[in-house]
Order: C-alpha cells, then structure tokens, then sequence
C-alpha cells in the first residue's frame, strides 16, 4: 500500500464526523503536496512523499499513546501539523528517489504556512488546536511566555519526536 493510501485509511480512523469532514477536506486539497514533499531537510523523511510517511506515522503514535476520548482531536492535529512543509521546501529537479538537495523556499516557518493553507479553504482552528500547531516542535518551538503548552500540544510533540526518532531518522541510535 502506498504512503497516501496510509493516510487516507488513518483519516478514516477518525469517528467523529465533523473532524473527518475537515479532515478529508484538506487531504483532497493538498494530497499531491503531501506525496511530493519531504518532511524535513536534513533528519527524517527528506525524500520525496517523506510528508506523507512523517505525517502516517505521527497519526499511528497518536493512535497509541491517545485516550479514546481525544483520539479524533489528535488523529485530526497529527494529520495537520507538518502541513505548511509543502510550502516550506524545494526540491532540486534532477532528484530522483532521495532529495539530496533539498533547499527551503522560504524563510518563513512550516507553522505559518500551515494557518496560511487551512485559511485559504475555509478552516479555523481553536484556541486548543492552535496551541497545539504552534508548540509540536515542544522546547524549540516558538517561545511565548504567556502561553504554555497544552496537553494537546505535548501529545503532538511526544508523537513527533516518537515518529522521528523510532521510525524515520537512519542515524538515531535506538537504546
């Protein structure tokens, strides 16, 4: 099964209808951009479709570390927190399977482009749901001292860390 095909069945997992509505939105939109891009520059997933397979296995991490009550928030928050990667960075043409040379695009952070493209279709994002975009990359996240963290935000870095770290960096020593 290919890596979007992953996702989309994770999405699926999602039981709440209004979540997997806005869920399944922005897959549609932003799928090709998911399955061209590269999750990150240098550490994990820096291929071309790394998006998607960074993004799947955020949403399996979520899957066992949430309680049943918040698993459609977190499924639907893991789905969407690297998002404004497909804006982020640029693939050299002449790559053909790694991206050796991946360059950004743009100075701007992944975080912003994430609000950017969820605002281009119509989609709002709470005060938890933000908190949590905004904090993922945990202690190097943008630093604010008059909001800390939520728990939804320290669930999405704790899945983060767990997909990079268990899953996807080559030259991580598991103990």
């Amino acid at each position: 099964m290919n890596e979007i095909n992953k996702l989309e069945n994770a999405i699926n997992k999602i039981k709440d209808k209004e979540i997997l509505e806005k869920t399944k939105k922005i897959f549609d939109k932003f799928k090709i951009g998911f399955s061209m891009s590269p999750a990150a520059r240098n550490n994990h997933c820096n291929y071309i479709g790394g998006l998607a397979v960074h993004t799947y296995n955020v949403m399996k991490y979520c899957y066992e570390l949430c309680k049943d009550d918040e698993l459609d928030e977190m499924l639907y928050l893991a789905f969407i927190h690297d998002l404004g990667k497909i804006k982020v960075y640029r693939i050299s043409k002449d790559i053909r399977t790694r991206c050796d040379k991946i360059e950004y695009a743009s100075d701007i952070d992944h975080v912003f482009f994430t609000l950017q493209l969820l605002s281009s279709i119509g989609i709002t994002l709470s005060d938890d749901e933000l908190n949590a975009i905004v904090y993922h990359h945990g202690g190097w996240s943008l630093k604010r001292d008059w909001i800390k963290p939520n728990r939804y935000a320290i669930l999405l870095h704790a899945a983060d860390m767990l997909a990079i770290r268990q899953e996807e960096s080559e030259n991580w020593s598991k103990l």
